[in-house]
Parts: structure tokens; sequence; C-alpha cells
């Protein structure tokens, strides 16, 4: 079965949806111009944070699509380790600890 992101409806829906959510950060920061000359209040930060977060999510997914969900590898530098474990002293049992 193939992931349905992969698809090139999914990947044509997601760019559709990207170019909603600019359309929607150009509004609240358009809002925010025109609410700025009245004074700064709790408005003025909401289409602050909406107009970035939208702008955001926006411009990624009108510029990958589908290739939102690909899986990157992470550098070995950067992997969790289990860590190691300690070595039981010889000559102890090993329910002494």
């Amino acid at each position: 079965m193939v992931a349905w992101h992969r698809t090139w409806k999914a990947d044509l829906g997601l760019r559709v949806i990207g170019i909603l959510f600019c359309a929607l950060a150009y509004l609240a920061c358009a809002k925010m111009a025109a609410v700025h000359p009245h004074g700064v209040g709790v408005a003025a930060f909401a289409l602050a944070a909406t107009g970035f977060f939208a702008g955001s999510a926006g411009t990624a997914m009108a510029l990958l699509g589908g290739h939102v969900f690909d899986e990157i590898e992470i550098s070995a530098r950067w992997r969790t380790r289990d860590p190691a474990p300690e070595p039981i002293p010889q000559g102890q049992p090993a329910d002494a600890f």
C-alpha cells in the first residue's frame, strides 16, 4: 500500500493548503499593521503569532509538498546511544547490587 502523502493528489493538496496558509499569514499581518497605531495589545500579539506560524508552515508546505514527510538520516554524533551496562565485578554475585 502506498503512503497517502506519496500520491500526486496529496502533493498537490499540500501545496494548495500551503498557499492558503501563506494567504492567511498575509491577512493576519495586514490586520496587525492596521491595528498597530491604536496600541499594542493581546490582539496584535495573536495576529503576529498567527502570521508567523501560518507563514512558516505555508512556505514549507507550498515549496516541499509531500516531501515534508521525507525521512532524513541523523548524523552519528547526534544520535542517542544506549548506555553501556556496567560490568559486574569479579568474585561477587550479580544480585548483590
